[in-house]
């Protein structure tokens, strides 16, 4: 019995020692998890990198400090000015965890703006009363501080003639400075400019090899009276044997040293055989205008009569004096020699009267025929012909078509002489769209109806008036002004310039009034030019509902005008969302956008601005 007592303890003592060796060997030992981060600040834009070094961790989650979380290895987080704690918890697949927390500091490394009302300059009339129009100063963090503003420089002393400079400075309350600014109040006894008038036309043309001859100008003055001698004429000399634009400039100063505003006067010595080089064209449906800009012989199909792009054969006449035109040879093979364009869509003659042509003959009464087809399918066509007037000469021929005939067709056949079956040779040239549909046979959008087209919503839209008439302009830090020097026909044009984070703009509001309805496409389209510098510049276009409680859309157009250093127009369409308050019409709005980053720049003009509602 007591043998089988110790057998009984000894076995048992086996399978217990058995147990702890098989729980060793099933046991996995995992590494301890350290949490912990190291992070970077983008002093520029206040934005926070942080940089996971935790070890032997899995998942992670960062308590950012402000409100916000993130599950990221590596999160990157913009804050404002301001002190955060930031806690990261690091886990492993068995559940253990560790934290870490650090503390990120934002300092407010942007200084205020100072902006001055008013001019920067004033003139003064001696012993007249000066009146400080003021400033205001404004900081990203600390708010309005225009009250912190310290004004220093010179007291102005309106009894005492001289130039005086007034200081504004202001600091944050991190110690940032803003940019000082100044004016300058001038106190004089005369501080108005004498006036120049041209004597005759600002504009004379010249024949090349004609005469010229300077009509001049007069200049007066309300102190100094008739100053018209002390006229500094310069500029340009003119040279009648040499075709060009010179530019005359006449200036004066008056005793108190008051200049007067430059006036100028252009001259114009043309050659009237000289040919005028195109500027556009186009051979899309949608806005046909084949000009011969450039070379579309690899386009044009021969059926028996030749197509060459040449230099024009006759330019010495006032209806096409244009550089390039289309040469055509007929073979006389066949009765029914001709040239072809396949177009890239159908022509609507819904928004277009009809097609005109410029044709050049030297056959009497030569007889020009338009024919107008769906490709793949001739059998659905459409001709017209027509008989010239001008033996050769250049002369332009009408072809009006009816509503019924759009998007039809898509293909154009050019005849000269159908069925003359000769050899003689043609030149033809702009063969383009005209009118806007309302007196093409057949159709055309009456008034009073819905569903056709309003155009000319924005008024002075080529700033032809010489002033903002119709516009607001916003300087928002940049400029935003009238531009005599560059435009895209006509004399005006619109400039946006940045300054470093700002955004002027022009604006037409609440236009259309009535005539905008939910559903309808609003197209906006303008020519610009333009550049940008530098990172993070913007060109917008925006484009706004008018409700009865305020802004009922707000829209900005992708993609944005592409800036370049010719000019291109900009086109986009939007649809009024059905069910849109528009009772007080739309507005739209055309921007330049730096927001601050280092050497942005965007400088723009714009011009020949058109809002339509279809």
């Amino acid at each position: 019995m007591k043998t089988l007592i110790r057998t009984f303890k000894q076995l048992s003592i086996l399978i217990l020692a058995i147990t702890f060796l098989g729980c060793e060997d099933d046991e996995v030992n995992l590494p301890k998890v350290v949490a912990g981060f190291t992070h970077t600040i983008n002093t520029d834009n206040s934005v926070v990198t942080f940089i996971n070094i935790s070890e032997n961790a899995t998942n992670y989650s960062w308590d950012l400090g402000d409100g916000t979380t993130s599950t990221l290895i590596n999160p990157v987080k913009y804050y404002s000015a301001g002190e955060y704690k930031v806690v990261l918890t690091a886990t492993n697949v068995a559940g253990a965890s560790d934290t870490f927390e650090d503390i990120i500091v934002i300092s407010d490394a942007g200084a205020p703006i100072i902006t001055l009302l008013g001019d920067t300059t004033m003139n003064i009339m001696l012993g007249q009363a000066f009146t400080e129009p003021g400033v205001t100063a404004t900081d990203d963090v600390d708010g309005d501080l225009t009250a912190n503003i310290v004004v220093g420089g010179d007291t102005v002393d309106t009894n005492t003639a001289g130039t005086y400079i007034i200081t504004y400075n202001v600091s944050d309350a991190a110690g940032n400075a803003a940019t000082q600014r100044t004016r300058t109040v001038i106190v004089a006894a005369d501080i108005v400019a004498p006036v120049i008038t041209l004597t005759g036309n600002a504009t004379i043309n010249v024949l090349l090899g004609g005469t010229f001859t300077d009509p001049g100008a007069t200049a007066s003055d309300d102190v100094d009276g008739d100053i018209t001698a002390n006229i500094v004429v310069g500029g340009d000399t003119v040279n009648v044997n040499t075709a060009g634009t010179y530019t005359i400039t006449y200036n004066v100063t008056d005793a108190s040293g008051n200049a007067a505003t430059e006036v100028i006067r252009t001259v114009v010595v043309s050659d009237p055989n000289a040919c005028i080089a195109e500027t556009t064209e186009s051979y899309n449906a949608a806005n046909l205008n084949m000009t011969f800009l450039t070379n579309p012989s690899a386009n044009f199909i021969s059926d028996g009569a030749g197509f060459s792009w040449v230099d024009n054969p006759d330019t010495d006449n006032n209806v096409n004096k244009s550089c390039k035109v289309g040469k055509v040879v007929k073979s006389g093979q066949f009765n029914w020699d001709n040239n072809q364009y396949d177009l890239d869509a159908k022509l609507d003659f819904n928004s277009h009267t009809g097609l005109k042509i410029k044709v050049w003959s030297a056959r009497a009464n030569t007889e020009v025929r338009l024919k107008l087809e769906e490709i793949g399918n001739a059998g659905n066509n459409v001709e017209k012909f027509l008989t010239t007037s001008i033996t050769s000469g250049w002369e332009e021929l009408t072809f009006p078509f009816a509503a019924s005939d759009s998007n039809k067709f898509n293909k154009i056949v050019i005849f000269f002489d159908l069925n003359a079956k000769n050899t003689d040779t043609y030149y033809f040239d702009d063969l383009m769209l005209y009118g806007d549909g309302a007196s093409a046979g057949g159709g055309g959008t009456g008034g009073g109806g819905t569903g056709g087209t309003v155009t000319g919503l924005a008024s002075n839209s080529d700033f032809e008036t010489g002033t903002d008439s119709g516009w607001i302009r916003f300087q928002n830090g940049g400029l935003a002004v009238l531009d005599n020097t560059r435009n895209n026909g006509g004399s005006w044009s619109g400039r946006l310039e940045t300054n470093g984070a700002s955004n002027p703009a022009f604006k037409q509001e609440a236009i259309g009034v009535g005539a905008v309805a939910a559903g309808d496409k609003i197209t906006i389209a303008f020519d610009h030019i333009g550049s940008m510098g530098g990172e993070g510049g913007v060109f917008n276009v925006l484009l706004f509902g008018e409700g009865a409680n305020g802004a009922s859309f707000t829209h900005v157009f992708n993609p944005t005008p592409a800036l370049t250093d010719a000019w291109s127009r900009f086109s986009g369409s939007f649809t009024i969302p059905a069910g849109t308050d528009v009772s007080g019409g739309i507005s739209f709005l055309i921007e330049t956008v730096c927001g601050g980053a280092a050497g942005c720049t965007v400088t723009a003009n714009i011009d020949n601005v058109s809002v339509t509602v279809n």
